[in-house]
């Protein structure tokens, strides 16, 4: 149903939905949606990969990048108007989201990287300290430096190009306490939260409005 129409109707809603509707109309909507439409069509080759269930974050921040400067010119037409309100914003919202998501993070990444064939090296194996978070209250530091030798012994002739699901099933919790327990943290850690927001939208569709009442064991059933 439109929200004219829901408007029009005296509903606890129609309120809510006159403030939409009065929105929707105005120009800086519909330059936001002109944008989000020509911005997030160059940016669907990557949620695409971001949202494989193969995906992990190692592989996440490889194809991320950073934008340093943009451009802020001086207002003197409405193209350079909403430009400057409108679509500059826009852009440096979804770098700055990227660069939260991703660059921040690629300090610990780099090291959860050095568990994974063509990246495990002995030389750098001081780096897993950044990692005690995730094992500190498992085994000591020395312990799994003393593991990671063995590890990386026994990965040097796997292909680089392994799935970390694949080489978690390789890894053997008996002999690989701590690699197997950081393999799983680096395969479980979510690279999108876009599962998690289908599920909430398709719940939506069934728990409406005038449903609020059913609790959760009829919604399971």
């Amino acid at each position: 149903m439109a929200l004219e129409e829901i408007a029009q109707r005296t509903w606890t809603i129609s309120s809510t939905a006159s403030t939409l509707h009065s929105a929707s109309q105005k120009s800086e909507f519909l330059v936001s949606i002109a944008v989000c439409e020509k911005l997030f069509s160059l940016t669907l080759p990557l949620s695409i990969f971001l949202q494989n269930k193969s995906s992990d974050l190692v592989s996440a921040v490889k194809v991320t990048s950073r934008q340093k400067s943009c451009a802020n010119p001086q207002t003197t037409s409405n193209e350079e108007y909403f430009r400057v309100t409108t679509v500059i914003p826009c852009i440096d919202t979804l770098i700055q989201n990227l660069t939260d998501r991703f660059i921040k993070n690629e300090d610990i990444l780099s090291s959860f990287q050095l568990l994974l064939p063509g990246y495990a090296c002995e030389k750098k194996i001081n780096e897993l300290e950044k990692l005690g978070l995730y094992f500190q209250d498992e085994m000591p530091l020395s312990a799994v430096q003393a593991e990671y030798k063995l590890w990386c012994a026994k990965i040097s002739s796997t292909d680089p190009s392994t799935e970390i699901l694949k080489l978690f099933e390789y890894c053997d919790g008996t002999f690989f306490r701590a690699m197997n327990l950081l393999l799983k943290v680096m395969a479980t850690l979510p690279v999108t939260t876009a599962s998690v927001e289908r599920s909430f939208s398709t719940m939506k569709r069934i728990k409406t409005l005038p449903r609020s009442v059913i609790g959760e064991d009829r919604l399971m059933h």
